[in-house]
């Protein structure tokens, strides 16, 4: 799905509303029920890949995904040409390098001082899944981080928790909220598209989906998001860096019809 047109002007600043009904542009495939693994690991498939924040949170963590077969890096290593992997934690980047033998990784902050082969070299995708909500200034990030890389990745990918999502709902009805003490932000599909437009890109296409698994015996929950996806837990946003919007409209118009052909 994409933001309306409408909701431009007010992206940019050009116009402002106090209650602003925003329309989204939905097309058939939008009632396609997928996590967010899935749905990362087919755009994917095959290319250049440079994975921000690949640690996950600690190496407990990366222990306790790979278990369940759900720890995001090991799953793009997997399917794509290549994927290097960058991230503040050295004790866990060691921990992969040493332990995990995984060779394609950096320590380093994704918008300080970054080696030279990995700016020089062409990446497909700069991948940010899961981490703008735990930046404390996402504008400023996101800006710092196309300064940097859009001269050598194609497209840019954020994935983030959905504040509409169902289960929040559920939760707000008993008088709480249900969060990862860790996160900054909950984002929706315009206050996402608001940030990147703010940082200076485009927004692309966006996908609702699943954050977790989707469990095909809870036919109720599953048809009710398949029929809403604005109640999907998190949201992927793909951005172009370095393309013309048109150029790049194209292709990922030809790329989703790819996917859903595959599926």
């Amino acid at each position: 799905m994409k933001l309306s047109a409408d909701c431009q002007p007010f992206l940019s600043g050009r116009r402002f509303s106090s209650h602003l009904e925003v329309k989204f542009d939905f097309d058939g495939d939008d009632h396609r029920y997928r996590s967010r693994v899935d749905w990362l690991l087919d755009i994917c498939r095959g290319k250049q890949i440079l994975h921000v924040g690949c640690v996950d949170h600690d190496i407990g963590s990366i222990r306790s995904k790979m278990l369940k077969r759900k720890w995001l890096h090991q799953l793009l290593v997997e399917v794509s040409a290549c994927c290097h992997g960058i991230d503040l934690n050295a004790e866990g980047i060691e921990f992969m390098r040493t332990e995990l033998g995984f060779d394609e990784l950096t320590v380093a902050n994704a918008v300080g001082d970054i080696p030279g082969e990995i700016l020089n070299r062409n990446w497909d995708v700069l991948l940010l899944a899961e981490v703008l909500e735990h930046i404390g200034n996402p504008v400023d990030f996101l800006t710092r981080m196309y300064e940097k890389y859009r001269h050598c990745a194609r497209e840019l990918i954020i994935t983030v928790p959905n504040a509409f999502a169902y289960e929040n709902l559920r939760f707000i009805r008993r008088r709480k909220e249900n969060i990862n003490s860790d996160h900054f932000f909950w984002f929706t599909p315009y206050t996402l598209a608001h940030v990147v437009t703010e940082a200076g890109m485009s927004p692309g296409e966006i996908i609702m989906c699943r954050g977790g698994v989707v469990k095909p015996w809870q036919l109720y929950r599953n048809s009710r998001l398949s029929k809403n996806p604005l109640l999907r837990n998190n949201i992927l946003m793909r951005i172009p860096l370095n393309q013309s919007n048109d150029q790049q409209s194209i292709t990922f118009e030809t790329e989703h019809d790819e996917l859903r052909h595959a599926a």
